[in-house]
C-alpha cells in the first residue's frame, strides 16, 4: 500500500497500484491477520497465520496482489495439500 492510509468504521483505507484498498489487520497471542479488499476490481485476499506480530501476511498479500495485476486472468481455484500444513482450498465467486 502506498500514500497515506486513513482509517473509517474499522477498516483502513489506502492504495494500492492506482485502485483504492480496503484493509484491516489483525493480531491476537499466537496469530496473526490481514484482510485486504479491492472493490473495484471485486477482489480480496485474506491470510491468517499462527505466529505473534508477524509481517508476514502484509508480505504475502502484497505478492498475491502484484500477482493479481500482473495476470490478466487469474484461476488459483483448487484443492492444494501439503503434508506440512494440510488441505487449502481456493475458491472464487462470480
Amino acid at each position: 500500500l502506498v500514500g497515506t492510509a486513513g482509517y473509517a468504521l474499522g477498516w483502513f483505507v489506502g492504495e494500492l497500484r492506482g485502485h483504492k484498498a480496503i484493509f484491516h489487520p489483525g493480531f491476537i497471542d499466537g496469530y496473526s491477520t490481514l484482510m485486504l479488499l479491492i472493490p473495484e476490481k471485486k477482489v480480496g485476499f485474506l491470510v491468517f497465520m499462527n505466529q505473534n506480530f508477524s509481517s508476514a501476511p502484509g508480505k504475502l498479500i502484497q505478492e498475491l496482489a502484484n500477482y493479481f495485476f500482473d495476470t490478466e486472468e487469474l484461476d488459483a481455484t483448487g484443492t492444494y495439500d501439503n503434508p506440512a500444513w494440510g488441505k487449502l482450498s481456493v475458491m472464487q465467486k462470480e
